[in-house]
């Protein structure tokens, strides 16, 4: 069976995590006293909204991924062979062999986005998106 688009899985974690957070409370609508739940669950009615908004913000936000057309300069001509040497020995250790662009020393090359991210922590199954620089924040807002 072939895998679903990674836009229907978005929007199928989002909608599941919506009918999660907003789902005790409309539980109880059909009751005698509606209101007892939310009274119960003071931190709950402010930490799933905020769980959705940040899952949210995690999973739309881009992790910082390095443009793969970025190429290092071309080589300068160097006089003497020690700083032909150090100059190749930097180009290789700032380069990535599988994309050829720059690669910062920070980051890290992410196989199921193609691209190189900025300060690269993991990818997440569930965000559907690599945790980087740019979504760290809301990744842990949502922990």
């Amino acid at each position: 069976m072939p895998a679903l688009p990674v836009a229907f899985r978005r929007a199928f974690s989002l909608l599941l995590l919506a009918a999660l957070a907003a789902g005790p409370p409309l539980w109880f609508i059909g009751s005698s006293r509606p209101y007892l739940p939310l009274l119960k669950s003071k931190p709950s009615t402010v930490l799933a909204p905020m769980a959705v908004v940040s899952h949210t913000r995690c999973q739309f936000t881009a992790p910082g991924c390095v443009p793969n057309n970025l190429r290092p300069p071309p080589p300068p001509e160097l006089e003497s062979e020690e700083d032909q040497k150090y100059y190749e020995m930097l180009q290789t250790r700032l380069t990535h062999h599988r994309t050829r662009g720059i690669k910062p020393p920070t980051s890290h090359y992410c196989h199921e986005v193609d691209c190189v991210v900025i300060k690269m922590d993991h990818y997440c199954p569930w965000m559907f998106n690599p945790v980087g620089y740019l979504n760290y924040r809301f990744f842990w807002l949502f922990l």
